[in-house]
Order: structure tokens, then sequence, then C-alpha cells
């Protein structure tokens, strides 16, 4: 007979267990609601699933972000004869234009292109194929951009009207290297050789 008494104290030994490691935040009798609080109000239920930085931090939001051009003009303007690299001499002008980008990846996959002008035969380069007085690769002081020039030719000194005389206007498109883009319009150049003298 002492067996039963045994199993009714081991019995006892359980329910005393159990009740004592009920974990129960409300001190209640239902023994589940931590579970189901801690899944719906913790801290990994807010910082890991809805507003933490996976879903806003600063690289979600940068990547959105374009570059940014600004102060683009032609120097000379109009177009005048000009020593070329060739040592030949070009009816030509020059575009300067800043460019700065938040997220600094301008390169090395981002390029520029010139779009609008007379015979362009590749408008778009890379950004090392441009000259600079910066550093591509640090490129996010937008308080301070970075000045990018490229020299185009209208005509060689023996043809001045080889491109017709009048004002081009340029489209300058500047991408970073998640392809964001921003876009510059009407930049003008005149092209206009004086008659007198050929």
């Amino acid at each position: 007979m002492k067996y039963p008494y045994y199993l009714l104290l081991i019995l006892c030994l359980l329910v005393f267990a159990f009740t004592y490691c009920d974990d129960d935040d409300d001190n209640d009798d239902n023994s589940t609601d931590d579970d189901n609080d801690d899944d719906a109000t913790d801290d990994d239920a807010i910082d890991d699933d809805t507003s933490d930085d996976d879903t806003s931090d600063d690289d979600t939001i940068d990547d959105g972000v374009s570059p940014r051009i600004s102060n683009a003009y032609w120097e000379p303007n109009p177009t005048e004869l000009q020593q070329g690299v060739d040592m030949n001499y070009y009816w030509m002008s020059k575009l300067y234009f800043s460019v700065c980008d938040p997220n600094n990846d301008l390169a090395p996959e981002g390029e520029f292109c010139l779009l609008d002008m007379p015979s362009i035969f590749e408008p778009c380069g890379d950004w090392s194929d441009l000259e600079t007085d910066g550093d591509i690769y640090d490129v996010d002081d937008c308080d301070n951009p970075i000045t990018f020039w490229t020299t185009y030719v209208f005509a060689p000194d023996y043809d001045p009207f080889a491109t017709a005389a009048g004002e081009y206007c340029a489209r300058l498109i500047a991408s970073d290297n998640a392809g964001h883009e921003d876009i510059l319009e009407d930049i003008c150049v005149t092209h206009d050789p004086p008659v007198s003298m050929y």
C-alpha cells in the first residue's frame, strides 16, 4: 500500500512545480499569454519586423537618392577657335557642371550623358572620362559639389560651318551605380564663327 502514497506525493509535487513555474505576466491562470504577448509586442517584433534598420535604415533611404547636377554652363560662349589636344585648331567650347551624390556611389558604374547636341556619336560615358577638380569617389558633400567639364568640338578651323551656326541647347543626365538619375535641360551655347574670317 505504500506505492499509492508515493504516487500521490509525486503527483502533488508535479502540480506544485507546474504552478510555481507559471511564467504568466498577469499572474492569472492563463499560462500561454506570455508567449502571445512576446510575439506581438516585444522588442524583437517591433525592431526586427516593423521599424528596425532592416526596413528603414540609411541604406534603404539613400538607395533612392539621385545625383544632383548644378551650375552648368558653357565656356567660352559663343564658341572660339582653340587649339585641341592634337595641336590642330577647332571651334569649340567646354561644358562645366557641378555634381554631388549623397550616396557617394557615382562611380564606377554611373555615367553621364550629353544629349541633344549635333554630331555626338557616343553621348554617354563613364565619369572617369571627364576632367574634374575633385575625386569621383568622394562626391557626397552637396554643400561643395565637384566640378566636371568636357570639351565639345563644333567644327575644325578650315570648315567652321561644319556645324551650322546657331544656338544649341544640351540636355545633361547624371546617373549613379544604382541607376538613379538627375536631368538638367536647356544648357545653351552659341556657335557663330564670323564669316569675315573666311
